[in-house]
């Protein structure tokens, strides 16, 4: 079972990964004890507002696909994804910029996540096993992941 940081996590790191970003490493076991995810960019403070409002909202949302996936309450998405907030994504709502709370942006950005979401998975599942990546292996393992699953749809 995947865990919901590992998802999390993984959904930020998709999120440099896609916006062509290096990424340091992405940690389930951060030295910070405040924190139970981190996914450590190089050079942040280069990064534009925009681009760091898409990959703060990453981690929730993939957090709130997880947790919608395995439920069947029949709740709202809204609702899927103020729970990922609360559950560990109050973080990145500062960093996001108020792009959470726009439901075009959100729904935009999870349809472009779920056209990629074996490789998020894969990559979810990896960071379960081993705790931390480097952000070179986690994009690797998220290229390779859309490969194979691309050459099984073929």
């Amino acid at each position: 079972m995947i865990s919901a940081t590992s998802i999390h996590e993984a959904g930020h790191a998709w999120a440099y990964w896609r916006s062509d970003l290096p990424l340091r490493y992405i940690t389930i076991r951060p030295s910070d004890p405040t924190a139970i995810g981190v996914c450590r960019p190089w050079r942040p403070r280069m990064i534009p507002i925009s681009t760091m409002a898409v990959i703060a909202s990453a981690g929730p949302i993939a957090q709130a696909v997880l947790t919608q996936e395995g439920d069947d309450q029949g709740l709202d998405w809204e609702d899927y994804l103020l729970g990922a907030v609360m559950a560990g994504g109050s973080c990145d709502l500062d960093k996001a910029a108020g792009m959470l709370d726009d439901q075009d942006s959100t729904a935009a950005l999870r349809t472009a996540m779920l056209a990629d979401w074996p490789a998020l998975l894969a990559l979810a599942t990896a960071l379960d096993e081993s705790k931390t990546i480097p952000g070179r292996a986690a994009f690797q393992l998220l290229a390779d992941s859309l490969r194979t699953e691309g050459a099984r749809d073929a």
